[in-house]
């Protein structure tokens, strides 16, 4: 009923049209911002393209739209269907005028980041760009949002597989990102985390672009660790965009980790020293195209293939009697993904969008090991996973939008082991979604509500195992705009959640990770059920305070026993706890030094309660960050990262302080086309840990030479002419789009 409601509201229309010079020529990076008549109130805003093109998908009638751009005289135009904007030439001098540039635009539940000649994209790849921007770390080599691992990513509308797609996406090709500080009502119950989403530039029609690159990993302790060749291409041909991304290379995984088990109760010790080697080949290509049909229909698919042949190895020698065991896998796994979008603008004020997900993975894992009561078999498993995802979208007056959509998913696993349990799984989540945003003078907020079923069946053993729940789960983002003219701003955000369960803590199946530990799961577990609260207070847009609190009922944790059968070897099996409190509390600044001084400090403060295998109160933590990027020329830059987190206490362990410190260096060369980056690992102090039981006291160290560098190397090739800025106002491009966009 309300979104039939809606439809009797006034129309809007498309706008679009091109930007020109006095001689003709298009001008790119002009910042279009539409306004509302008659007080002016900022509607939406875009930059021009390479051919100097913008549009607008909708606009409301009596819109006027303002072009700018530094160097040219600003004009201001009632918004037509098709429009052809001239711009005269107003040059000025850097001197004149103090830069201070911030390409931010704040939202009640994130911000987006605009990449337009952001100086944040000079030398860097996508993942040391994403380590600049607000509340976002990256944790051995992961994206962190707010401390808490990143749920989805999505590039152009399509989630990507593996965050390591991201590699070898060029910076360049980035029109802009947005972060949602937390996963929406549309990304799942069990989505916590925070959201990505990337957008790229709109390759000009008739022209193609390609970014080759390569990459070699050294560490002095170990030697050559491999290398990588990457090869993105993106081509555009009228209405039909191809991007295709490639990837091949040979890599080395390793660590040295010591370990010492003290039996209390019968009095066995056990001292050993694993060394684990794994050489993993890869291959993987992503070709993803988008048609525009109709002006009003788009489609998009993309297809993605993956091949990875791990082939672990782990040497065990036991310190007490002096011999040695050795476990070796050989680990193919073959995945395809094949993602498709369509959206359908239906009216000015309504886009329907269709959303699908099918993803196939196939694993072998063959293990073999000289003790002959250490498991030696095989194991082939097979994940079928299909996803539906429809939404709709209308804007209503005075800048509201409504959602509207359904998400289905459908997963089938099957294990056949020889030596072991066979484990069947399936499941499906099937959900209806929706959401309110609006506005009430500097308050904006957004309303959620999601209902999802979940039901899954385990079968090990010719046992069955049936689970089935259906709950509400409403959320409430909202951001008020504290001072205008100091930025100040306040957000919070209140959702509930469910915890989800890996299908490796259900499965029977032993991991065997060294020789005298494995891992198994328990198909008995419940759903953890939880919810969370956020708070972020951020003072002249450099000064960022964040305070979150999660709660679930009936969380997971891993504990660690002894085998009955085997006296010298340990398991890890996933349980039910009572309930588990996580509170975290963060500052962040950012800060320009100087022209060429650019920093990022945050310091992290997280208190943990549960009551989970043991009881604790408030066990305290912290983790220190700093980031330093120093652009010295425009092809010549650096950074520096520093982090430390001392040591706390979690659960019955004892978490041993460990940090870093790491450099990278950029150059451009050949105009240009080449960039060179150098990226070292200085120093980098590893985990140790010590878990204290009634029955038994474990010690772990990991010994691993950290110490590493990296040398890469990206060319640029590429069709067509680009159109270049005042050289004199090139500079400050950024300023003002942002100025204007206010």
């Amino acid at each position: 009923m309300l979104i039939a409601g809606t439809y009797s509201l006034f129309g809007q229309h498309e706008v679009r049209g091109v930007v020109v010079d006095i001689q003709g020529k298009p001008i790119e990076y002009v910042n279009v911002v539409a306004m509302q008549q008659p007080d002016s109130i900022f509607v939406s805003g875009c930059v021009t393209d390479a051919r100097g093109n913008f549009r607008f998908d909708s606009l409301p009638s009596e819109c006027y739209l303002r072009f700018s751009s530094i160097g040219y005289q600003a004009q201001n135009i009632k918004a037509s269907e098709q429009m052809r904007v001239v711009l005269q030439e107003e040059p000025q001098k850097l001197a004149e005028v103090s830069v201070i540039a911030r390409s931010i635009k704040e939202r009640p539940g994130g911000y987006t980041m605009s990449m337009q000649n952001n100086p944040l994209t000079q030398g860097k790849k996508v993942m040391q760009v994403l380590e600049l921007l607000p509340h976002i770390h990256l944790e051995e080599g992961k994206v962190t949002i707010l401390d808490r691992s990143v749920e989805a990513i999505y590039v152009d509308g399509l989630r990507i597989q593996d965050q390591r797609e991201l590699e070898n996406l060029p910076v360049e090709h980035i029109a802009r990102i947005e972060v949602d500080y937390t996963s929406s009502v549309r990304e799942g119950a069990s989505a916590t985390g925070g959201v990505l989403r990337i957008y790229l530039k709109e390759q000009a029609k008739a022209e193609w672009s390609m970014n080759l690159g390569s990459e070699t990993l050294y560490m002095p302790a170990y030697g050559w660790r491999g290398g990588s060749l990457d090869n993105y291409l993106s081509v555009r041909w009228n209405k039909l965009t191809l991007r295709n991304a490639m990837e091949a290379g040979k890599q080395l995984y390793l660590s040295d980790e010591e370990t010492s088990i003290t039996d209390k109760t019968r009095g066995l010790i056990q001292h050993s020293f694993d060394e684990f080697r794994n050489w993993t080949t890869s291959f993987s290509n992503r070709l993803s195209v988008s048609y525009q049909i109709a002006p009003k229909h788009l489609v998009a698919s993309s297809l993605l293939y993956r091949y990875q042949l791990e082939t672990p190895k782990h040497t065990l020698t036991d310190l007490l009697h002096d011999n040695n065991s050795f476990l070796y896998q050989r680990n193919p796994i073959h995945l395809w993904q094949w993602l498709n979008t369509y959206k359908w603008s239906v009216s000015p004020k309504t886009t329907l969008s269709l959303f699908t997900d099918v993803l196939s993975r196939h694993l072998e894992l063959t293990t073999t090991d000289q003790k002959p009561y250490i498991y030696n078999g095989s194991s082939a498993q097979q994940t079928h996973m299909y996803r539906l995802k429809t939404m709709l979208e209308r804007q209503l007056k005075n800048g509201a939008k409504f959602t509207f959509g359904s998400d289905l998913q459908w997963l089938k696993q099957h294990e056949k082991t020889v030596g072991f349990v066979k484990t069947d799984m399936s499941s499906s989540m099937s959900s209806l979604f929706s959401t309110f945003a609006s506005r009430v003078g500097s308050l904006q907020y957004e309303l959620g509500l999601r209902v999802q079923t979940n039901t899954i069946q385990v079968v090990q053993a010719e046992r069955t195992y049936n689970y089935n729940y259906t709950s509400l789960y409403p959320s409430l983002s909202a951001m008020y705009l504290i001072d205008k003219k100091y930025n100040h701003l306040l957000r919070v955000n209140v959702s509930r959640v469910m915890g989800s369960i890996p299908y490796s803590a259900i499965s029977g199946y032993r991991q065997y990770n060294g020789s005298y530990h494995y891992s198994i799961g328990n198909p008995n577990l419940s759903t953890p059920i939880g919810a969370q609260a956020m708070a972020l207070l951020s003072i002249w847009g450099k000064l960022n305070l964040s305070l979150g609190v999660l709660h679930y009922k009936s969380p997971i944790y891993f504990e660690r026993k002894i085998d009955s059968d085997q006296e010298e070897t340990t398991y890890t099996v996933p349980m039910n706890g009572r309930y588990q409190t996580l509170g975290i509390a963060s500052l962040e600044w950012q800060h320009k030094i100087t022209k060429w001084w650019n920093i990022k400090t945050s310091a992290m403060l997280r208190s943990h309660s549960a009551d989970a295998g043991v009881l604790v109160r408030n066990q305290v933590g912290s983790v220190f960050r700093h980031n330093s990027m120093f652009t010295f020329t425009p092809s010549f830059s650096a950074g520096l990262r520093l982090m430390y987190e001392p040591t706390y206490r979690y659960l019955d362990r004892t978490m041993e302080a460990v940090g870093s410190i790491s450099v990278d260096v950029y150059k451009t060369l050949l105009k240009g086309k080449m960039d060179i980056r150098f990226n070292s690992t200085i120093y980098r102090k590893e985990r140790s840990a010590i878990t204290s039981k009634e029955q038994f006291v474990h010690h772990y160290h990991n010994l691993t030479r950290s110490p590493s560098f990296s040398l890469s190397i990206s060319y640029r090739l590429g069709s067509g002419t680009k159109i270049k800025a005042l050289e004199e106002t090139k500079a400050l491009q950024l300023y003002q789009k942002i100025e204007d966009a206010k």
